[in-house]
């Protein structure tokens, strides 16, 4: 339970390091502490806007659960939550009593590095630099366009998140072949 509130903490700051980033691209970016975790609004259907982290630091009180609710239907949004499966049992209560279904539980993944790993970078792979970060995030948004249409402001909220993250591009027979 300790490692995985680690991790979901992790990948907390790592959002919120994306999304100050992104402040200046995405209208109306709003994130907030809740339930021990972070909800981030970055636009209605946005990948972004979610909650993450919640629930790992024991029960969490029903009027918590309610602001996280406000918190998203204030700016006209689902209530996205990425909830972690050892989340304290009161989150997912509370959920299964509101008119929300669970779509997926989700685990940060990591794997053990040692201190002599090397990591050889592979031809077809290169770190992205900021002359191409659109191309990056063209890419990243043309893989979810079954779920949600590339638009100019989607391209421009991945470019974003490029000045939080490392980007990397796999190139396959001369073409860029994935983000």
């Amino acid at each position: 339970m300790n490692l995985a509130a680690r991790l979901e903490a992790a990948e907390c700051s790592s959002i919120i390091r994306i999304a100050r980033a992104s402040v200046d691209s995405i209208a109306g970016l709003a994130v907030a502490p809740f339930a021990g975790g972070t909800a981030i609004f970055a636009g209605i259907a946005s990948p972004m806007t979610h909650a993450i982290g919640i629930g790992l630091q024991g029960e969490v009180p029903i009027e918590e659960l309610q602001r996280l609710e406000e918190f998203f239907r204030d700016r006209g949004s689902a209530c996205v939550v990425d909830l972690c499966p050892l989340a304290h049992p009161s989150v997912l209560f509370y959920f299964q009593t509101r008119p929300y279904r669970l779509v997926e539980c989700n685990n940060v993944m990591v794997r053990p590095i040692d201190p002599g790993e090397s990591f050889d970078v592979h031809p077809a792979l290169r770190r992205v630099p900021e002359t191409d970060y659109r191309e990056w995030s063209s890419v990243v948004c043309r893989a979810f366009s079954e779920q949600m249409p590339v638009t100019e402001d989607g391209i421009a909220m991945m470019s974003a998140t490029c000045k939080a993250s490392q980007c990397w591009l796999a190139v396959s027979h001369s073409a860029t072949a994935a983000a």
